[in-house]
């Protein structure tokens, strides 16, 4: 009934299911080895497990240092929870390749530049940075998720980091620090996104656009109107761009083309929609436009639909396209 401290520091330990449940307290283990034989459901996620409760308050905690566990990996784990991580933020979990993992201590992958604290995973560094502090990159690494808390930094520091999710604000940034005159600003740190979701604005209403003459992508916001421009059998639809921030925000050091991403804008008019996709010569030579300037009308896409005498109940939709589909979809417009 009261919380305690269990530490294992070596030995063999073979269980049904579960080898230790934590109730209340620390499970703390530093050595040996571990095997449980699956549940009803052909699982090991329980090999060592905490009760939801206790996990979910804090109560119950389980820390490994060392030791060798069979069918269940302590840093990636289902226990507690998709990816559930049980190794401290200095230790990680080595794949044996024989069906077991042993947990050994880690190089660091980042470190934050304000503390001076290094972290095995920009997922842990990332739980403890706060505004005004920066994660830089030690190593090229991949993670799941890239969630930048409001105010803070990461800096790619020529290497590449991979992540299936990136989640930033207006007052967030990513950038290369190692994109500096002494390599002849030819860094090249790469943000890819893989798979499923790049969310660029708290309101997902921005997209990364290349500027040549600055070198970098900014973020932009789309603002649209509905003149009906008639030349012959084509209406057209104008698409306005106007900066969020001057700053250059090098989300894709090589180009957007090469991390796999393009800019789409659905739009529908009439009952008809029809997607335009502007590749990245095309986006570079509207941001090129007009000598370089930001004013509103500075950056114009064209969206011409064939055969339509008159545009009503228009709408648009900006999407960010990976190779691997809609990542990110902003509020759709409606210009009636």
């Amino acid at each position: 009934t009261e919380a305690g401290s269990l530490t294992l520091k070596n030995g063999t330990y073979l269980a049904d299911v579960s080898i230790v449940t934590v109730e209340k307290g620390v499970l703390a283990i530093e050595d040996g080895y571990y095997e449980a034989q699956p549940d009803s459901e052909g699982s090991y996620q329980y090999t060592l497990d905490c009760t939801d409760e206790s996990f979910a308050d804090g109560s119950a905690s389980i820390i490994l240092t060392g030791g060798t566990y069979k069918n269940f990996d302590p840093e990636n784990n289902g226990a507690e929870g998709e990816e559930t991580d049980f190794c401290t933020q200095k230790y990680t979990s080595r794949d044996n390749n024989d069906g077991s993992w042993t947990v050994v201590p880690a190089d660091p992958v980042c470190w934050n530049m304000q503390t001076g604290i290094e972290y095995k995973n920009v997922k842990w560094a990332m739980k403890e940075v706060i505004a005004n502090q920066t994660v830089q990159l030690l190593k090229s690494t991949s993670t799941a998720d890239l969630m930048l808390p409001v105010g803070t930094s990461f800096d790619l520091n020529g290497f590449t980091l991979t992540a299936d999710t990136a989640v930033g604000v207006v007052t967030t940034k990513i950038y290369d620090g190692a994109n500096n005159s002494s390599n002849g600003y030819k860094a090249n740190g790469l943000l890819k996104i893989n798979k499923e979701n790049l969310v660029l604005s708290e309101k997902n209403g921005a997209v990364p656009v290349y500027v040549p003459e600055r070198g970098g992508y900014i973020f932009v916001d789309f603002l649209f109107n509905c003149e009906n421009v008639r030349n012959g059998e084509i209406s057209r639809v104008n698409m306005l761009v106007t900066s969020r921030t001057m700053e250059v925000i090098e989300l894709f050091k090589n180009g957007a083309s090469d991390a796999g991403v393009s800019i789409v804008i659905r739009m529908e008019a009439n009952g008809k929609h029809r997607d335009f996709a502007f590749n990245e010569s095309t986006i570079k030579n509207v941001m090129c436009s007009n000598g370089g300037k930001f004013n509103l009308f500075d950056r114009m896409f064209y969206a011409n639909f064939t055969g339509v005498e008159e545009l009503e109940n228009v709408k648009a939709t900006v999407m960010v396209i990976t190779d691997s589909g809609v990542t990110d979809q902003s509020k759709t417009l409606e210009l009636n």
